[in-house]
């Protein structure tokens, strides 16, 4: 199609968001203008990549590089901080970065600053993106993933950690399971029951409430001196916490709706914010569901470690329909949880 980059093209410029994506058409489409010979014979994918080397030695001219880490990323620009600098604005151009994300940054001629290069990633969460599949990378460099959950308002949902701790792994970082509003439960807590799961295969939880600080001092304390990034449900405190361990009200905490008791929106993008100690918490926006990518299998049953060390007749047994599988037979006997074994058979079924 005329002035429509190819799929081709696309699959090539993937690593680049659908923002990027039209501004790099839009400066493409500038160029084929501005070219007095040749533009009905030349295909868009020609000017698209033009204008993409234009950028490229523009970013090229920048001096003074210096290094530092991405707390903010908006459409077209980031806020970078800098060591013994401070906060500073940057052109994204056609880098790619998230939040967390460590750069080096240039002045140009005309005095403003550019990422002219993004450093490897020591970790990340992503997911699949909705509508391509491909990968969409929420925070990156991050030491623990706070996976938070509630209760009563919205319900607690562990299917959501099983994905969490899935991702989590994937991308390096330490799961921690983080429970708000305890206090909505008063004094029968036979809920929570559903998370023993979890503290049987070793991770830790923590239970907390904004409203009386109860959990507070202990989730400060497993996350000091750590980055660390909450994620979760819409609706399930994030950013409520994230003010009671800053003790100020610097992320907007929202409400619940009240048609179905699930969450609403608060945050509309990741923000990193500090403690003393060298302490960073990321506020993410909440999520209504998490797929996951990059599984077969074999990696998926890695990521369930109560199967491990149990004997089935198969060595490459997928623990669902095979005859004389170990697996199936723990759960039936009660050493598997069974929520964690339907979670696994529905992620297979994805698959």
């Amino acid at each position: 199609m005329k002035n429509e980059i190819s799929q081709q093209l696309i699959g090539k410029l993937s690593h680049l968001s659908g923002d990027q994506l039209e501004q790099l058409k839009t400066k493409a489409l500038a160029l084929k203008k501005r070219s007095d010979s040749g533009v009905e014979r030349t295909d868009f994918d020609t000017w698209v990549t033009r204008a993409l080397r234009k950028e490229e030695r523009l970013a090229a001219q920048g001096e003074g590089a210096v290094a530092g880490q991405i707390t903010e990323v908006f459409r077209d620009r980031v806020i970078v901080r800098v060591p013994d600098v401070g906060e500073v604005d940057a052109d994204l151009g056609f880098q790619f970065a998230v939040i967390g994300d460590r750069v080096e940054i240039a002045r140009m001629p005309d005095q403003s600053f550019r990422v002219a290069r993004v450093f490897d990633r020591a970790t990340k969460l992503s997911r699949p993106d909705v509508g391509t599949g491909q990968e969409q990378l929420i925070v990156a460099n991050v030491d623990i993933i706070a996976i938070v959950v509630s209760v009563v308002s919205p319900p607690l949902h562990p299917r959501l950690i099983d994905r969490y701790l899935i991702a989590t792994q994937q991308g390096g970082a330490r799961p921690l399971i983080v429970v708000n509003k305890i206090d909505l439960l008063g004094g029968d807590r036979r809920e929570l029951d559903v998370l023993k799961p979890y503290t049987e295969i070793g991770l830790r939880v923590i239970f907390c409430s904004t409203a009386d600080s109860e959990g507070l001092p202990e989730l400060r304390e497993a996350i000091a001196g750590q980055c660390s990034a909450f994620v979760g449900h819409s609706g399930v405190g994030k950013s409520s916490l994230v003010n009671g361990l800053l003790g100020e009200q610097l992320a907007k905490a929202g409400d619940i709706s009240d048609g179905n008791r699930r969450g609403a929106h608060t945050t509309t993008r990741s923000k990193i914010y500090d403690l003393d100690g060298g302490t960073q918490l990321v506020d993410t926006p909440g999520i209504r569901s998490f797929g996951l990518r990059g599984l077969d299998s074999a990696t998926l049953r890695s990521y369930f470690p109560e199967f491990n060390g149990i004997a089935c007749r198969f060595g490459n047994c997928m623990h669902i329909h095979e005859p004389d599988c170990g697996v199936r037979e723990a759960v039936e006997e009660g050493q598997i949880d069974e929520g964690r074994y339907e979670a696994y058979c529905k992620m297979i079924d994805d698959l």
